[in-house]
């Protein structure tokens, strides 16, 4: 098991939510970069990120922060939020990003998630992103949930060219 710190990412702050809910967010500064450097000077290696805005509107809403970060730390950075069809993904590589993490996408576009798989150019680069809510897979910036369990996808993706699976029970995220 790996821990990385994380930065959740909305209307350009720092932020963290308590269980999912848009409404209830902690503001933890106004600069991710600041934030990213603060994680590297304390030893870390890589940073976990999310764009929760994104998640929420279904499109990548803080790539010139995400890429100033890759830009100017040296931490591995993954991130997920919005990350919705392959262009998306190549220009999150292109800045710098080292993984990219695929939930809404993968869940709501199965076929096309199993065929990045296919393509060696996202082997290990991956991340598939299982938030559950009681078990069932939650999507869209948390505010849905499929009657398929985490359970279920992880066994089905078990020997598939994945970097990672995340794994975010809601009712204990922010907490």
């Amino acid at each position: 098991m790996y821990l990385f710190p994380a930065i959740d990412l909305r209307g350009g702050n720092v932020v963290r939510l308590l269980k999912g809910d848009y409404n209830e967010q902690t503001t933890y500064g106004s600069d991710p970069l600041a934030q990213a450097q603060i994680f590297e000077a304390a030893g870390s290696t890589w940073l976990h990120t999310v764009d929760l805005d994104g998640a929420k509107e279904g499109r990548m809403m803080h790539l010139p922060q995400i890429a100033s970060i890759c830009k100017n730390t040296n931490l591995k950075v993954e991130i997920g939020g919005g990350i919705r069809n392959t262009e998306t993904i190549d220009e999150l590589l292109d800045a710098g990003v080292e993984r990219v993490i695929l939930g809404t996408a993968a869940m709501q576009n199965w076929e096309w998630f199993a065929g990045l798989m296919d393509n060696e150019k996202y082997h290990n680069r991956i991340v598939l992103g299982l938030d559950a809510r009681k078990g069932k897979i939650a999507v869209a910036g948390w505010l849905e949930t499929m009657e398929t369990t985490a359970l279920e996808v992880a066994i089905k993706v078990s020997d598939w060219p994945l970097a990672a699976i995340v794994f975010t029970d809601i009712a204990t995220d922010g907490t």
